[in-house]
């Protein structure tokens, strides 16, 4: 039904990273991040947090940020203290990752450049403690993600994780009813038409990618070559949260979801996974 090619990634990449950047050059008091990167919305802010939980002490660690968009991990994350190596498939996102590093005053432990995730990583062995693959792995195409992962297990020291933040869709029936209804804003880059109107047959043909989900089993899939696998699910009703712009009744929304998705049937309904994949030896 669906087709996910690097050049519709790429399309995508350049509509949005065209207006951050224009917007970088002209305040490039935009850039400064004082929070940890959640997305622009609170109901994300608990993937962050549980992303930050999985890395550990920061400090001092060597982190690759794999697909780093602009770059908003992988400054915070020096800003703590990490060495961190970026790349991303933009070269738009990589000059604002850049700016972002000298905003921040991290331009020393910040390394950004321009490089394709389907490729041949062009790093050492056992070079990096993390691996961060933050929203990124649904960009990839399919039969490309297990070379992907086999890249980031190779990179890893010893003891090291890869840390993937993904959208999920494990149940079809909730897949469908999400794209009956349309999400973002027209004229915008993540704009997206209800699967029922006019405008869907096209809009597959030039902007899909960025939207698609995974599953748990194909994410678990392409780890076989790492030691452990661990798992954590998050937004159930937190998908309701986009249809509001009052504030407090989206904090009522994320409440809500916290509880949610401690009920162990729910999990399987939820919008969005974070994967560790633990290399011990």
């Amino acid at each position: 039904m669906f087709r996910t090619t690097s050049e519709i990634q790429i399309n995508i990449s350049a509509l949005r990273d065209v207006r951050e950047l224009e917007r970088a050059r002209e305040t490039p008091a935009c850039l400064m991040i004082e929070d940890v990167p959640i997305g622009g919305s609170p109901i994300w802010r608990p993937i962050s947090e549980n992303i930050i939980r999985q890395i550990g002490e920061i400090d001092g660690k060597t982190i690759l940020d794999a697909g780093c968009g602009t770059g908003g991990w992988a400054v915070w994350l020096a800003k703590q203290g990490a060495y961190v190596y970026a790349f991303d498939i933009s070269p738009r996102s990589i000059e604002i990752t850049n700016l972002r590093a000298q905003v921040n005053g991290v331009a020393n432990r910040v390394s950004a450049e321009v490089f394709n995730i389907e490729t041949n990583w062009q790093f050492d062995e056992s070079v990096f403690d993390i691996v961060l693959l933050n929203a990124v792995l649904h960009h990839v195409q399919d039969h490309k993600m297990l070379e992907v992962m086999n890249n980031a297990h190779r990179v890893l020291k010893k003891v090291g994780k890869a840390i993937a933040a993904e959208p999920i869709g494990n149940s079809p029936l909730f897949e469908k009813i999400k794209y009956m209804v349309p999400s973002g804003h027209l004229g915008n880059w993540d704009y997206r038409p209800s699967s029922l109107s006019k405008a869907w047959d096209s809009w597959l043909q030039t902007s899909y990618g960025w939207d698609r989900t995974l599953t748990t089993g194909l994410l678990h899939s392409i780890g076989k070559n790492f030691d452990k696998i661990e798992t954590k699910e998050f937004i159930f009703m937190g998908r309701l949260a986009k249809l509001f712009k009052n504030k407090q009744l989206v904090s009522l929304i994320a409440h809500l979801d916290d509880i949610s998705i401690s009920i162990p049937f729910i999990r399987r309904y939820c919008n969005n996974i974070v994967v560790t994949y633990h290399k011990t030896n």
